[in-house]
């Protein structure tokens, strides 16, 4: 079913070149919301700051794009690719796919299992002992936003027996929650975000959701 399985780095040329030939670049010329555009940017900034943290305990592979050829239904083999948001490989062999994601919410948390469930379906046919690993960023707390539900929340000091105890083989995705104030302490503390930045996050939420009520509401 799949063949020529391998990791490739973001920057390899024919996945840059898929990635355009398949529209997942967007074009130069069209202009994103600034107020939706700017939080995203944020959010990558945090999800740059796990990464940090992940790699202070677990080497990373520079190559996290998953490769592979497959099947069509005209019988012809034709090239495919999913980005990890983490991979650990030690000696060149996969060990551990990290799936990143932030939630304002503890019943958002689907999307990031099923991603690392198809990433492992495929590269299992290539490495059979790789796992897989969810880490969400509980940012409900840091945004202002009101919920009943508190996950169970992973120190960020016990992140290095946590990570060396999911890098070895099993089979079951977990899902680790981490607090984002305590991300944002850290991040702060080492120089990756500021307070002000930080402290913006939840004016740029609500303007990336409804930047018209916000606005209207600033000026009233």
């Amino acid at each position: 079913m799949f063949r020529e399985i391998c990791l490739v780095c973001p920057n390899d040329k024919h996945y840059r070149k898929w990635l355009k030939d398949n529209n997942f670049i967007s074009d130069p010329k069209r202009i994103p919301c600034p107020f939706a555009h700017e939080y995203h940017l944020q959010l990558y900034k945090l999800e740059n700051i796990i990464r940090s943290i992940i790699k202070l305990h677990l080497e990373e592979c520079p190559n996290r794009i998953l490769q592979w050829n497959n099947r069509n239904k005209y019988g012809r083999y034709r090239i495919h690719y999913r980005e990890l948001d983490y991979v650990y490989a030690p000696d060149q062999t996969p060990r551990l796919f990290i799936e990143i994601k932030h939630r304002e919410t503890t019943t958002t948390g689907k999307d990031g299992i099923a991603q690392i469930k198809k990433s492992l379906f495929i590269a299992q046919h290539a490495w059979q002992n790789v796992s897989g690993v969810c880490i969400n960023v509980m940012m409900a707390d840091i945004l202002g936003i009101e919920t009943d539900i508190i996950p169970d929340f992973i120190p960020l000091t016990e992140i290095p027996t946590v990570l060396a105890s999911e890098s070895q083989p099993h089979d079951e995705i977990h899902v680790l929650w981490l607090d984002s104030k305590e991300v944002a302490t850290f991040a702060i503390e080492h120089g990756l975000l500021t307070k002000e930045e930080v402290d913006d996050l939840p004016r740029l939420h609500k303007l990336a959701r409804n930047p018209t009520k916000y606005l209207n509401t600033e000026f009233e």
